[in-house]
């Protein structure tokens, strides 16, 4: 499979998670998302020097914004390529959090848009899109689960007679929990591919992972962009809401079937 092949593929994939997310099938959809992950590092380790090179020539490190940029629908300001998703008028800290280490994972960097919640990302064309369509699915996911989780908590406290202001800044500190939870959990299979590759005498393609983040890295410093200061998060000690947030990404299936383990679609395997 050439990179063209990988590309259209990684962009049919993308149409499935669309249509299954405007089905109401957020489980399904994150399963595309998933799919794209194991797509696109599947293809790394396997192909030989050669495809490597042409790879590395065809796909030059380059800068995107998440979404394609902004766009107004009714007197909003909304992601082009998903309009569901509001751009706010000032930085978001926890997507900048969960885009940061899903991005870190897959060898790209993110861009900060001073006074936006708009973001960039700097990588190889098929990294920042598997990336943002892994950055899309569960920046939804997460948005309705946490205030659904804290709901559910919420009744819980109601009907054991207990405080229901235990419940506050429970939503926050799920998604802090969920967050750092998932930067384990990547960092995990990092070092399981490595160990496997270390068994299996695959170095070599193991590093060619390692060049595209050293690429992605080179690019950002001859942007010579300034580092933003990351965002106050105003972080919540909700120990109950960080426990659940941490104990849901766990449910992020690392075979592909998506989260809460969601059936693997047929027609887009192989």
């Amino acid at each position: 499979m050439n990179d063209s092949k990988v590309i259209e593929k990684l962009g049919k994939i993308k149409v499935h998670m669309e249509s299954a997310k405007a089905m109401g099938s957020e489980a399904e959809a994150q399963h595309f998302a998933q799919m794209l992950n194991q797509l696109l590092t599947k293809y790394k380790l396997e192909m030989t020097d050669l495809q490597y090179d042409m790879h590395v020539k065809d796909e030059p490190v380059e800068k995107v914004i998440v979404g394609g940029g902004g766009q107004r629908v009714d007197g909003k300001r909304v992601m082009k390529d998903y309009p569901d998703i509001e751009i706010k008028s000032s930085r978001v800290a926890w997507t900048e959090s969960l885009l940061g280490v899903i991005a870190r994972a897959h060898s790209c960097e993110i861009l900060i848009h001073p006074g936006s919640s708009m973001l960039s990302l700097v990588g190889r064309k098929s990294n920042t899109a598997i990336v943002e369509y892994l950055f899309i699915t569960m920046q939804r996911l997460m948005w309705k689960l946490s205030a659904s989780e804290r709901t559910k908590y919420w009744n819980q406290l109601k009907r054991d007679g207990d405080d229901v202001t235990k419940s506050h800044g429970f939503r926050d500190a799920w998604i802090d929990g969920f967050i750092s939870r998932l930067r384990e959990l990547f960092e995990e299979e990092a070092e399981k591919l490595r160990a496997e590759a270390a068994k299996n005498n695959t170095g070599t393609a193991l590093m060619r992972i390692d060049k595209d983040a050293v690429a992605t890295r080179e690019f950002i410093e001859s942007l010579r962009c300034g580092t933003a200061n990351p965002v106050g998060r105003g972080r919540s000690w909700n120990a109950e809401g960080r426990r659940r947030g941490r104990a849901y990404a766990d449910q992020v299936d690392r075979q592909g079937r998506g989260m809460g383990g969601a059936k693997a679609t047929k027609s887009l395997k192989g």
